[in-house]
């Protein structure tokens, strides 16, 4: 989920691209995003610390009541120590700056998967 239309069709355009991703759903705010993870069961989400009505901080938990097994990662602009620290805390499975996403997200999203055994055929809501 993430509040940028543009910077969330690139993204969408970028993950689609990867043939072990099956599916993409974008939602503007973390509200919207809820109610499509109530309908919609998905391995990993991609949360953005900065969107309206709700942060992405706010957020995780009330996702994680919902989805109990999904992968949570956040992908923002706000990458600093104090994000990554209170991101790990309430339980976020990773963090990659969006400067940084072309190149470090696909490998995270592989080892999140690794590690837990999960072949391919995952379902991303970002």
């Amino acid at each position: 989920m993430d509040d940028s239309e543009t910077f969330a069709g690139s993204a969408i355009r970028f993950l689609s691209s990867h043939k072990e991703i099956q599916m993409v759903v974008w939602a503007p705010s973390a509200n919207e995003a809820l109610e499509k993870l109530a309908e919609t069961p998905s391995d990993l989400v991609l949360l953005d610390i900065a969107m309206p009505y709700m942060t992405g901080l706010e957020a995780l938990p009330l996702l994680k009541q919902i989805q109990p097994t999904a992968r949570v990662v956040f992908l923002t602009l706000y990458d600093n120590a104090a994000y990554r620290a209170e991101a790990e805390r309430i339980g976020a499975d990773g963090f990659v700056g969006k400067a940084e996403f072309a190149t470090k997200l696909i490998p995270l999203i592989s080892k999140l998967f690794r590690e837990e055994g999960v072949e391919n055929g995952k379902r991303i809501v970002s």
